[in-house]
């Protein structure tokens, strides 16, 4: 049996941490995330003392804007998961459960949060609440986008905004539209529906014009520049002049989104925006200014933690960058360690992804031996993974591949 003054403790922390995020700006929340580890002690304690448990879920709820576009923690999941299981309210069920789904979509682990924002659509269905229902297929669709499901990520984006416009009169948040209109102009710029999805974006960041500065803004500002420098890159040898404009325009939205990051100090999003300006100056071969940002980027690295994402992707743009220019070993060498660094973040797409360029550099070496290994480890891991488009336009580029040194 817990002590009185144990849970006495347990309760002034979770009080002193409750009162520490409502009252830090968004601006000022660095500190907070640098202490994620005794916040979530905090919680581990709170969840497991019945008197603490209202205000335990409480403090769960109002964790997320911190974890927001961050590397999530797998002990971050079981703290959410163990909400969830005592969060009897449903609204309050169903926003932990939409909560954990933007984090795991975040991870691209498309699955895991398809179901659990599938569980809070069943439990708005299940209460008659058009609002958790549309919040849920908001989350659904960014789920099917992470998935590769496009044309399903469109139909639900397309659901929520219609849910949501049958709720304006009652005053709802304008981040629930600005996130539907998000979740569609994503899901439109996978289809290829540039024009389209940049609609859905500029009327996102217009709807949160006045809000606060926070995650999302930078986010929306992130995802219209990124549309807009591949539409200009997809469309650049018809028409130079007109698709320089455009990514001089992405320019301009990825240093907004830039200036927002820095100002809420998150350092990682910054180097992921970096990472995208990078990729434009190494498609259209500017190779001096790409290798200063990347330069700028890896110096910055000991700030990222255990971001073995965030480092792969680092390596992929020096090895993409090298590829182009046929320095063989050196790509070889950033492409190894993307492939290493993927390996230890889970992500098997990517790393047949790497596997595949990687043969290619074999081929121009002429090592035949490793070119098949490579190609070997490409198929394996893309046969063990569901049907999507990109898994399935990768496994076709590799029979394609050995048809032709079969020949």
């Amino acid at each position: 049996m817990l002590s009185s003054s144990f849970q006495m403790r347990v309760e002034a922390n979770l009080h002193y941490w409750s009162q520490k995020i409502k009252s830090t700006a968004p601006t000022e929340q660095e500190e907070l995330r640098l202490e994620h580890h005794n916040l979530l002690r905090a919680l581990e304690f709170g969840l497991a003392i019945p008197a603490t448990l209202i205000s335990s879920l409480h403090l769960a709820l109002g964790v997320f804007p911190l974890l927001d576009g961050e590397s999530t923690a797998p002990n971050w999941y079981q703290i959410y998961q163990r909400a969830i299981n005592n969060a009897h309210h449903p609204h309050l069920k169903a926003q932990l459960l939409n909560q954990l789904g933007y984090l795991y979509s975040q991870a691209r682990k498309g699955q895991a949060s398809l179901e659990v924002h599938k569980k809070a659509e069943a439990i708005g269905e299940e209460h008659g609440s058009p609002e958790m229902i549309a919040q849920a297929h908001v989350g659904i669709s960014q789920s099917h986008w992470v998935l590769d499901q496009t044309e399903l990520s469109v139909k639900y984006a397309k659901l929520a905004l219609e849910e949501l416009g049958s709720l304006e009169s009652q005053g709802q948040p304008l981040q629930d539209f600005a996130l539907a209109h998000n979740a569609l102009g994503l899901a439109l710029h996978s289809r290829g529906d540039y024009n389209e999805a940049q609609k859905h974006f500029r009327k996102a960041i217009t709807i949160i014009k006045h809000c606060k500065v926070s995650v999302l803004k930078a986010r929306l500002h992130n995802n219209y520049a990124f549309s807009l420098q591949e539409e200009g890159l997809s469309e650049y040898d018809k028409s130079p002049a007109d698709n320089t404009r455009k990514m001089e325009r992405a320019e301009g939205q990825f240093s907004k989104a830039l200036s927002i990051y820095k100002e809420l100090g998150r350092l990682k999003q910054m180097a992921r925006v970096e990472l995208s300006r990078c990729s434009l100056h190494i498609r259209l071969g500017n190779y001096t200014k790409a290798e200063k940002k990347l330069q700028r980027i890896s110096t910055d690295a000991k700030c990222w933690g255990a971001d073995y994402d965030l480092q792969a992707q680092t390596a992929y743009a020096h090895g993409q960058m090298a590829l182009l220019q046929a320095h063989w070993m050196e790509a070889e060498i950033y492409l190894q360690n993307a492939l290493q660094l993927w390996e230890q973040a889970g992500d098997e797409l990517m790393q047949a992804q790497m596997c595949i360029h990687l043969s290619h550099i074999y081929f121009q070496q002429g090592k035949q031996d490793a070119l098949r290994s490579a190609m070997k480890k490409a198929q394996d891991l893309l046969e063990k993974m569901p049907s999507r488009p990109l898994r399935d336009k990768l496994l076709l580029e590799i029979q394609i591949k050995q048809q032709t040194l079969a020949s």
